[in-house]
């Protein structure tokens, strides 16, 4: 039996192949860029100086690559269109459908409950031997860095900072799963949070209508047990595993695990959590990968000298302040099955200071 939600991620997928996605006649453009101006884009990036390109309304001396975001299916820059603005382009012809998979989630939830709201969308081209417009521009406000990249320069989050940061993300989880929309990649490259405290939640190019089957395209660092072995059907409780890793990686400073394989790093979750249900494990049809006949780990979970719970504590004291809170909030959405949604986590009375304010 498909649910409602699978039969509109496959049409949304159809439609792509259908053609309904193809670029309209071309319009003359509204900004008519001069030599000089595209020569500095041109130099600049090199991935627009195969052919320049014509924003709507968009300085084009003002583009510029950026690195910092680096999106895994788009190429992202920044630019000057009454003010900062953010322009992701797919890499490929291939990943067109994200970009327009996120267009449209965009139109339902952008702009509320802190999810980045979309300014404009359009067709562009990449290369002159492509007739047909085969990338789309979105357009998007700047909402200022990354969460993933405030850690890597070493920024201290302290007890206010995490509840803060935290109750956002939920408020914006709990608005779009009301939606029966999973962000299905909730991870801290994701998360935008600027000097004033303000969090946006970006990138919902994987997003999808829950409940589904189709296996989410989500990061090794924020990918669920279930996600792993690979269950008949996915919702939107995927997501809560990764803002408990969000809210881990805020309080250590650093992910919960980075720089191994899929095998080892469902090994280490065993070796935090616990072995999962023997019905957990049997549900997923990828289990053998991770597990023998006789329901063993493949590989033998590694001895940990401090647990992911007594990290957290350790790096907290070091800053400061005592993470006994912070660490019982996120116990409740490390566990395999029956994770609480994020209107139920909201509830805590870690947040009613945040409510307050």
């Amino acid at each position: 039996m498909i649910s409602c939600a699978s039969q509109h991620n496959a049409w949304l997928v159809r439609r792509h192949s259908a053609g309904f996605y193809r670029s309209p006649a071309p319009q003359p453009p509204r900004y008519a860029a001069s030599a000089s101006a595209t020569s500095a884009v041109a130099q600049r990036s090199p991935v627009i100086a195969r052919q320049p390109l014509t924003f709507r309304n968009i300085d084009l001396a003002s583009v510029r690559y950026c690195k910092e975001f680096r999106g895994g299916h788009s190429y992202i820059f920044l630019a000057q269109r009454n003010g900062l603005v953010v322009l992701k382009v797919n890499k490929t012809a291939e990943k067109l459908w994200m970009s327009y998979i996120e267009k449209d989630i965009l139109s339902i939830l952008g702009g509320k409950k802190g999810i980045v709201p979309l300014l404009d969308a359009f067709p562009v081209s990449l290369s002159p031997r492509i007739a047909e417009a085969s990338y789309c521009a979105l357009v998007l406000p700047y909402r200022g860095p990354t969460l993933s990249s405030w850690m890597h320069q070493k920024i201290p989050f302290h007890f206010h900072s995490v509840l803060w940061v935290s109750y956002c993300l939920l408020n914006s989880l709990a608005y779009a799963h009301s939606k029966c929309i999973a962000h299905s990649d909730f991870h801290s490259s994701n998360i935008l949070v600027n000097n004033e405290g303000d969090v946006t939640v970006a990138d919902w190019g994987n997003a999808s209508f829950m409940p589904t089957d189709t296996l989410p395209a989500t990061s090794l660092t924020a990918r669920a047990p279930e996600v792993f072995l690979e269950h008949p059907q996915f919702d939107t409780s995927i997501d809560i595993w990764g803002y408990a890793c969000v809210v881990y990686a805020l309080t250590c400073g650093k992910q919960l695990y980075s720089h191994i394989n899929e095998r080892q790093f469902f090994s280490c979750l065993i070796a935090e959590f616990g072995m999962p249900s023997a019905a957990f494990i049997t549900k997923g049809i990828n289990y053998r990968n991770y597990f023998t006949h006789l329901l063993q780990p493949m590989l033998t979970p590694p001895r940990l000298a401090k647990r992911w719970d007594m990290r957290m504590q350790e790096s907290a004291r070091g800053r400061g302040w005592d993470a006994s809170l912070v660490i019982a909030h996120v116990r409740r959405a490390f566990v395999y099955e029956n994770r609480p949604s994020a209107s139920t986590l909201l509830q805590d009375p870690i947040f009613d200071v945040c409510r307050w304010s």
